[in-house]
């Protein structure tokens, strides 16, 4: 158990970016710790319980990482801004007194925050799940709160082949009657369409011989005039 993680206690290195846990000058090999009645306490990175009972474990040290993680995503500033230890110390059982958040944080790490600060420490991760929470998480959920719920919106929403993909017999052979809905639906859509695209087509062919019909006439018309005028041509021509 480290007994004090907090931003003050992280180093980075410039050229790899890899940080690492400094001042092990509290920390302890145990699975939980007596803290002795004078020991002095960084107060506002502090677990509900050590407060309340002065016993330390390494569910604590979650507690503390979640407040570390509010520090980075807030340029290292102190954790209760403007509230003294006092009380810190009265309000930190409440569940709900928690150092602010906004929609600027990251989804993934709104949520370990939130998990890490649990009142119970039987909920808190352990940092092993936490990690694999951090390693496992998708880009998306890297992205600030605020374009979260369209997002999600986007990517809860099934596209028509999955749909249709799940809407396959089960073990049994039936399929399920909301597939069965589904499915009459998009029948019904799909007829629809056809019907739609029948009656243009057939409109089409009849404009087609309308005008077909329309043409033929005249050019008919224009040949008995034609043939009138040559025969009175011809007869005029006989007289003569």
């Amino acid at each position: 158990m480290h007994r004090d993680i907090a931003c003050r206690n992280c180093l980075i290195s410039v050229k790899s970016g890899v940080v690492k846990i400094s001042d092990f000058g509290l920390s302890k090999q145990a699975e939980f710790y007596n803290i002795p009645p004078d020991e002095r306490l960084p107060i506002k990175w502090q677990a509900p319980e050590v407060i309340s009972t002065r016993v330390y474990t390494v569910k604590c040290d979650v507690f503390s990482y979640g407040i570390l993680l509010w520090e980075i995503f807030n340029n290292g500033e102190m954790p209760y801004k403007g509230i003294d230890n006092k009380t810190v110390r009265q309000k930190i059982s409440d569940p709900t007194f928690r150092p602010p958040t906004d929609a600027t944080l990251p989804i993934v790490i709104y949520r370990v925050m939130k998990t890490c600060w649990r009142g119970n420490p039987v909920k808190r991760p352990s940092m092993a799940q936490v990690v694999r929470y951090l390693a496992d998480a998708p880009p998306e959920l890297f992205l600030p709160k605020s374009s979260q719920p369209s997002n999600q919106f986007l990517a809860s929403r099934p596209s028509a082949s999955a749909v249709q993909a799940s809407c396959g017999k089960n073990a049994q052979g039936r399929r399920s009657k909301s597939c069965e809905r589904y499915s009459a639906g998009t029948s019904t859509k799909s007829k629809e369409r056809t019907g739609k695209s029948n009656r243009t087509v057939d409109n089409r062919r009849s404009h087609s011989n309308i005008a077909g019909t329309a043409r033929q006439q005249k050019s008919s018309t224009i040949h008995r005039c034609s043939s009138k005028k040559s025969t009175r041509d011809a007869r005029k021509s006989t007289r003569k």
